[in-house]
């Protein structure tokens, strides 16, 4: 099992013990790499209290979540040194091994490294979007309420984006910003693999081989 969450989200939420199950904590994001937190942020943030609304409507205003939210992972070192480590146990999986991966939501660093991995065993930018927006069917109920509010309350659309985001929804334009940036400073989503993660075209051939299935096989 692989961890991408934060030191503080896991002592919080431990994953259970497992008996034959190896554990992997590898957080993208930790508190100490944030930003000086904005004091009437975390003001709101600490008081348990404070309406959702209100939470949310600081949130926005104070950009906490934009459409960078995956981008910051990729270009920041704690987000490279846990992409890598997952990569490397994937390459180091026994065949008779599986692995499951998580964050907090399971949408967000859990979605962003299942693009990596689709975009290292081949798959096209849209096969891989497609897949990342299945969390919004999963989450159809939770979807579904939030816009009602947000249609309600005359959100904009972008304002409308991040109440869905936090609601536990994915918005597609935000994950189709991060592929953009790694085309635009790598050349392709391969090119960030191979220059930030070492995975080269042998380790994607690895990879390919040992968890895509040819019609043979099937």
């Amino acid at each position: 099992i692989i961890d991408f969450r934060m030191t503080e989200e896991t002592l919080q939420t431990p994953d259970p013990v497992i008996a034959g199950v190896h554990h992997l904590k590898l957080p993208m994001l930790e508190t100490v790499d944030m930003d000086e937190p904005d004091p009437e942020f975390v003001a709101v943030y600490s008081d348990p209290s404070a309406d959702s609304m209100v939470k949310f409507e600081i949130t926005y205003q104070k950009q906490i979540i934009n459409h960078q939210v995956y981008v910051d992972f990729l270009r920041k070192k704690r987000g490279k040194t846990a992409l890598k480590g997952f990569f490397e146990a994937l390459v180091e999986l026994d065949p008779d091994r599986a692995i499951l991966w998580h964050c907090r939501d399971g949408k967000d660093r859990t979605g962003l490294a299942a693009v990596l991995l689709l975009s290292a065993l081949g798959a096209d930018r849209d096969t891989i979007l497609t897949d990342f927006m299945l969390t919004n069917d999963f989450n159809q109920d939770l979807i579904d309420a939030a816009s009602q509010t947000a249609r309600l309350c005359h959100f904009s659309p972008d304002k409308t984006d991040i109440y869905l985001f936090m609601a536990g929804g994915v918005i597609r334009r935000f994950m189709e910003h991060a592929l953009d940036y790694l085309e635009t400073e790598y050349g392709s989503v391969t090119g960030y693999l191979e220059k930030e993660l070492g995975i080269d075209e042998d380790i994607r051939n690895r990879l390919c081989t040992k968890f895509l299935y040819t019609e043979a096989e099937n």
